[in-house]
């Protein structure tokens, strides 16, 4: 979940992982003022106004240029107490956290069945998969840990 403004938005991982469908009702390509209306101010701000990412607690990482969104993400990078439960069935939930490693997150997608598929590009430091609905998770190669959900123009 999400705290904006005093209220909860919440943030479904499994329908982002599935559909691409992000915080409540908020889309690629969407106006970024919905952004602001939904989220309120951002914690930090890296860029100008006509291009650049608004931070968000809880990892949510929204990327713009103009006056839209371009990317939407989920950064676990030396972010603690991250916590996003994704209900496999009504006996097992699992948390996707900034511990949350490569198996682990294979098992979530299989066990949900959500299809994915490596996402073969040369990095010496991050290994990625990428779902049906062209979400990216890239999880470092080294530690196997988890370092972001992403999907972008």
């Amino acid at each position: 979940m999400i705290k904006s403004s005093g209220e909860i938005i919440y943030m479904d991982l499994f329908k982002f992982l599935q559909t691409g469908a992000f915080v409540v009702d908020l889309h690629l390509r969407d106006p970024i003022v919905k952004v602001k209306e939904m989220l309120g101010s951002p914690e930090k701000i890296v860029g100008d106004d006509k291009v650049g990412f608004m931070f968000y607690s809880n990892g949510i990482r929204i990327g713009y240029f103009g006056d839209y969104i371009d990317a939407l993400a989920i950064n676990f990078i030396e972010k603690e107490g991250i916590e996003y439960p994704i209900e496999l069935d009504e006996e097992e939930v699992i948390v996707v956290s900034e511990k949350t490693q490569l198996h682990s997150f294979i098992y979530i997608l299989n066990q949900a069945g959500i299809k994915w598929r490596v996402n073969d590009q040369y990095n010496p430091f991050n290994f990625s998969i990428m779902t049906s609905a062209n979400i990216y998770i890239i999880f470092d190669l080294l530690t196997g840990l988890i370092s972001m959900i992403t999907t972008g123009d």
